[in-house]
């Protein structure tokens, strides 16, 4: 929701580990924000946009964050995070 901003961080130290996120919101206006950004060198080189029934698979190692949403944004931004790791 507005006011809710995620912060750069890691959900692992092991380059092999994977993040997958699932963006649930079945409806999503790109002015509302909310993007999952990749950091590489301190800087933002991908940003994906929730949109309903995407998947976005990266690297578990890799700087990331949930950029908050819109105050014009009606909705709680859903997603379904799994957190993989090879045994």
């Amino acid at each position: 929701t507005y006011g809710t901003d995620g912060y750069i961080h890691q959900d692992s130290k092991f380059e092999e580990d994977m993040t997958l996120i699932i963006y649930l919101n079945q409806s999503w206006n790109p002015n509302w924000g909310g993007e999952t950004v990749l950091f590489h060198d301190n800087e933002i080189f991908k940003a994906v946009l929730p949109k309903f029934k995407r998947l976005f698979l990266f690297p578990a190692a890799m700087d990331h964050a949930a950029r908050g949403v819109s105050r014009w944004c009606p909705q709680v931004r859903q997603v379904l995070v799994f957190k993989a790791t090879k045994q």
